[in-house]
């Protein structure tokens, strides 16, 4: 069964003036974010104390391909993993998040915030050009 859960979240004029546009959904253990625009760090925990919080699920997909994350710093990648870190548990064993980019300098951000957040976070994290492939490595 899919869901929405808290569509548009978040929907702003962002300080690039590029509009922020979150939605949510679950479809059976994986949990999708789908953002649009240049979300702040704050934006991003929001989302996990909010949905996280609310719904039970092993994998997350978080989709920035519509969205930039060139304003990602080793200070904001901190502030999410521990965002994340306080679900870890509830998520159980073997979890996994996929995060699915637009291009291969944002694949290398993904890498930066996975090796930053594995000291906090028991949840194994990847970059992804390609939702198929993403898709594929959670089930594995």
């Amino acid at each position: 069964t899919t869901y929405p859960v808290l569509p548009d979240l978040f929907r702003r004029p962002g300080i690039s003036g590029m509009p922020i546009e979150t939605t949510c959904t679950c479809h059976d253990d994986i949990f999708e974010i789908k953002i649009d625009g240049a979300p702040e760090a704050d934006e991003v925990v929001a989302i996990v104390n909010e949905c996280y919080a609310k719904f039970s699920f092993k994998h997350a997909i978080w989709d920035f391909r519509r969205a930039s994350l060139s304003g990602f710093g080793a200070a904001a990648f901190k502030e999410v993993a521990a965002a994340g870190a306080r679900f870890a548990g509830k998520r159980g064993p073997g979890a996994k998040t996929a995060m699915i980019v637009g291009d291969s300098s944002e694949v290398i951000l993904v890498k930066a915030y996975a090796a930053s957040a594995s000291e906090v976070l028991p949840v194994r994290i990847q970059g992804f050009l390609n939702e198929t492939e993403a898709r594929r490595w959670l089930v594995e």
